[in-house]
């Protein structure tokens, strides 16, 4: 589902209840019944102050907030506690409503503010217990000076907050009072460290995948899963950091932390419950059906089913979580740049949100010294103090995703005692937890955890089900009661991330930055440098993150026997100092995309499901074009690679589908848009249109209608052979009728570019089996790869001709291919009442699945556009002035502030507005001047 906060469309009811009574109150609001004059006042009440003079208490002296022509704030202090005592007031101002929301998912309490729909999901999440390691990390580990910050930054926002009724503070309040009472608690510092959990959960890595290739064995072989996860394509794309060696290690090995860590990229073997070998120590591993047909496969498939659904109920609050889904950022050196300094260019890609994740923002020291040390701006995230993305006085930087994997499932032999670990039972850790439901009631929910983590099978009675009914093999352990899955994940685990925050805002060369990065362990990301120091600046990578070390014969491909501890992780992870980075590369520029992050070679495992590459190596490629032949790179080229909408797949299908012979006299008109076309995806393009509509078709009949129901789009039903292994033998042969059960946005196959690398080599093998496809009432069984490409462009042909009309001259991309904006919390269901009051759009998009210019979708689910670049920059290094920037939406989050959307027009172009750094610059620009005194 959407990346929003949201309830699960399986429990509509209940909720749409609930909203047709907030209907009511908006309807009010917008002046519907009860006269303009109470809906004006309603709507205006929120609107901050954003000129004259305020009192904020706390502050040593007077606080400047600047403001342009986009409401975008940058924040004069003269100590670095008014700064973000400053910071924190101004954020409630615009976004308060989005802050709240966020504090609650990561504590588990969203039933508290929007009602009974959300306990199963605060459930799940107080299973995880964000909110609890958050605080013992703010306890215990994190310095003195990141909680002064932090304490500083509560303040400002608790200041705000004083003597306000919540209706004054956001108009979704107004709407929440109708229902239910509701009153907004104070700020803590904990909130704020909360919010890198939920990041750390939505770029978590490859959890899915490891689900999703044991829900496979249902339907598929082992050999057909491995061509589905196919080895990441060196040869065509390169990885980031591809002459990285282990610093002081000729032999290519690292130390692998403590432990024998031999595990090495690309080399892992799996575990056993992938391959049902007897695993080192208790010798009670072995969790498979091989000599046993109908054994525990079948019941470990339910399993991780049920999980797999539960997952999707969690709010993602960043984005489905995918090969797809990634960001793009790269750096060229000033040998190669028109400005002799170093550029650098970012644009994370997340889920479409109203308002977005970014809030833009500058904060300045009037001079920096030591009691007041920052001088920064850029990308913020509202309810977190300091500036995640964007440069300071002497640096610049950006991130993307590393994809590291740092999520393990374990299977627990439990008992009502506690879990086997080799031969002994150990007793759990347990705690209650009470979720506290709007308008009344609570629900109570015991969190039992493992060595390896939190039972999260706890949090589904048909998890429980399963687990005492799975059969096993000999060499599983006695069943007992059942079996159970715990979650093993480094966010679990106290760290510094919230340090490394304001350690990045305050370095000024390679090495501070890499000192920053060593304690941003999670989520692990990549992140990229340049300062404008000596002739041509300098650029950098660093790869940070705690990478755990696996036990034997484990490679996070598929879960592992929790009984077994050689299959436990090692005390320590993968050392910071032996983790990729690079510091002036020979080629003078680095690129980030998600690819791989080093070669095969590399002695650690990072993971095993790299981002394939497509996006990354399009950049490589267009950075090589422009520097070939002693040519520079100019800022505004920097903004066209952004916007490039080439598709690495049509440059390899579309000269096969020209060579289908057509009979059909309409198809073959849809056919031809596609001679001449130049694979760029922009919004007025009938070829685009046409092309994504058949690549659609071709892995709906490749490889989607050959998948469990599980990973299918949910309500979409095929007649198959029945997948339960203890279904007579007789009876196998009779077809079932078999819905799919994953929300639109998270199915399979999703078209990313693992998908290419999956169909790349099928493209020479003409009667591979994954060409086959049955009849039905209209078409003939397929044999060939020609005959599924034919039947694919006709299929194609008539579901455009239902969307977009029968005159292909009248089809485009953009029409197809759009963007709606949504309130993460009352704008994604209900009344189109609600709707139409908080929500935006469409927009029609250029841009698709694995081009640079990302606005993801999803194949198997349709072209709704499902994660875009959620903001771009273009940083010119050293003359900060010159730098360039966008958000998605605007700065504010209230419905009806015209700095709600006022950036979004813009985004969709790929234009890029104006980023003043310098007093003066911002002095140029500055439309609002609001002066904050003691």
């Amino acid at each position: 589902m959407p990346a929003n906060t949201t309830v699960s469309s399986t429990k509509k009811k209940g909720r749409r209840a609930r909203l047709l009574v907030i209907a009511l109150v908006l309807a009010l609001v917008a002046g519907v019944g009860y006269g303009a004059y109470w809906s004006v006042s309603t709507i205006r009440a929120p609107f901050p102050q954003t000129t004259g003079t305020l009192q904020l208490a706390g502050l040593s002296g007077p606080v400047d907030v600047k403001r342009d022509g986009y409401g975008v704030p940058q924040i004069y202090a003269s100590t670095d506690e008014d700064l973000f005592r400053a910071q924190g007031y101004v954020q409630a101002q615009d976004r308060f409503w989005e802050m709240d929301v966020r504090r609650h998912l990561t504590a588990g309490r969203l039933s508290e503010m929007l009602g009974k729909d959300l306990v199963d999901s605060d459930a799940f999440l107080r299973t995880l217990g964000w909110h609890r390691v958050a605080q013992k990390e703010y306890d215990t580990l994190l310095s003195d000076e990141t909680k002064k910050n932090l304490r500083a930054y509560a303040e400002g926002v608790n200041a705000y907050l004083k003597d306000k009724e919540p209706g004054d503070v956001s108009v979704e309040y107004s709407a929440l009072a109708f229902s239910h009472d509701y009153e907004i608690e104070p700020w803590t510092p904990v909130d704020s460290v909360a919010w890198l959990k939920a990041m750390a959960w939505d770029l978590r890595g490859n959890m899915q995948d490891e689900i999703d290739r044991s829900l496979m064995k249902s339907r598929l072989s082992e050999k057909q899963i491995e061509e589905l996860y196919p080895d990441y394509p060196y040869g065509l794309h390169r990885p980031i950091a591809d002459g990285f060696k282990v610093p002081g290690d000729g032999d290519g090995k690292g130390d692998g932390g403590d432990g024998d860590g031999s595990t090495g990229s690309g080399s892992g073997t799996g575990s056993d419950l992938q391959n049902g070998a007897q695993g080192a120590g208790s010798g009670q591993s072995g969790l498979t059906g091989q000599g046993n047909p109908n054994g525990a496969q079948s019941g470990v498939q339910a399993q991780f089913a049920a999980l797999s659904e539960a997952l999707d109920a969690v709010p993602a609050l960043l984005g489905p979580n995918g090969h797809g889904i990634g960001s793009n950022s790269w750096v060229v050196s000033g040998k190669y740049t028109t400005t002799g300094k170093p550029l650098l260019a970012n644009d994370p890609h997340l889920a479409p949100q109203l308002p977005s994740v970014w809030y833009q923002m500058g904060l300045h020291c009037r001079a920096v010294s030591d009691k007041c040390r920052y001088d920064v701006a850029g990308y913020t995230f509202a309810g977190l103090p300091g500036v995640i993305i964007g440069h300071n006085q002497d640096i610049a930087w950006g991130f993307t995703n590393l994809g590291a994997d740092v999520t393990d499932l374990y299977l627990q032999k439990v008992t009502d005692r506690g879990y086997l670990r080799g031969t002994e039972e150990v007793p759990f850790e347990t705690r209650d937890e009470v979720i506290k439901i709007a308008g009344g009631g609570s629900r109570t929910i015991t969190v039992r955890t493992t060595n390896n983590g939190p039972l999260i099978s706890d949090r589904s009675s048909e998890l429980e089900k399963v687990g005492r009914k799975a059969p096993v093999t000999n060499s599983a352990p006695d069943r007992g009661d059942g079996y159970a899955v715990s979650l093993r994940w480094t966010a679990l685990d106290p760290g510094r991330s919230m340090d490394a925050v304001f350690k990045l805002n305050r370095s000024s060369d390679f090495k501070e930055f890499r000192d920053a990065a060593r304690d941003f362990e999670v989520p692990s990301q990549n992140l990229i440098y340049a300062d404008a120091k000596g002739p041509e600046g300098h650029i950098g990578y660093q790869a940070p993150g705690k990478v755990p070390v696996r036990g034997k014969g484990h490679d996070g491909t598929f879960p592992a026997p929790g009984w077994d501890p050689a299959y436990d992780w090692k005390k320590k992870p993968v050392p910071f100092d032996e983790l990729p980075y690079e510091e002036d590369p020979e080629r003078g520029y680095i690129v980030t995309a998600n690819q791989a992050v080093v070669n095969a070679e590399y002695p650690h495992l990072l993971t095993e499901d790299w981002g394939y590459g497509s996006r990354s190596q399009r950049i490589n490629d267009l950075i090589e074009s422009k520097i070939k032949d002693g040519g520079k790179i100019s800022t505004d080229d920097m903004r066209t690679m952004q916007m490039d909408n080439s598709s690495e797949i049509a440059k390899l299908l579309t000269p096969l589908l020209l060579k289908i012979d057509i009979s059909d006299p309409q198809v073959r008109e849809a056919q031809r848009l596609l001679e001449g076309w130049d694979y760029t995806q922009e919004s007025d393009s009938s070829a685009a249109a046409y092309f994504n509509a058949v690549w659609r078709n071709v892995l709906k009949l490749a490889f989607g209608d050959k998948l469990p129901k599980e990973l299918r789009v949910e309500g979409e039903c095929l007649n198959v052979p029945p997948a339960d292994a203890t279904v007579p033998e007789d009876e196998r042969n009779k077809l079932v009728r078999e819905c799919g059960l994953r929300a639109p946005d998270l199915a399979q196959p999703d078209g990313g570019d693992r998908w290419y690398e999956v169909v790349r080599p099928l493209l020479k093998d003409e009667g591979n089996a994954w060409w086959r496809t049955a009849a039905n009432r209209t078409d003939e069984a397929t044999q060939t790869r020609d005959q599924l490409l034919a039947r694919a462009m006709k299929d194609a042909r008539w579901e455009l001709t239902a969307q977009l009309g029968k005159d292909v001259s009248t089809w485009s991309w953009g029409r197809l291919h759009q963007l709606n904006l949504k309130n993460q919390t009352l704008g994604t269901g209900g009344p189109s009442l609600v709707r139409y009051l908080l929500n935006r759009g469409p927009w029609n998009l250029a841009g698709g699945e694995a081009a640079v210019n990302a606005t993801g979708w999803n194949a198997a689910g349709g072209y709704e556009v499902v994660w875009v670049p959620s903001m771009r920059m273009v940083v010119n290094v050293g003359d900060w002035d010159r730098s360039r920037w966008i958000n998605l939406t605007g700065a504010s989050g209230h419905a009806y502030s015209p700095h709600y959307t006022d950036q979004t027009d813009k985004w969709a172009r790929g234009e890029l507005l104006d980023w003043p750094f310098s007093e003066n610059a911002v002095d140029a620009r500055k439309a609002d001047h609001l002066v904050l005194k003691p």
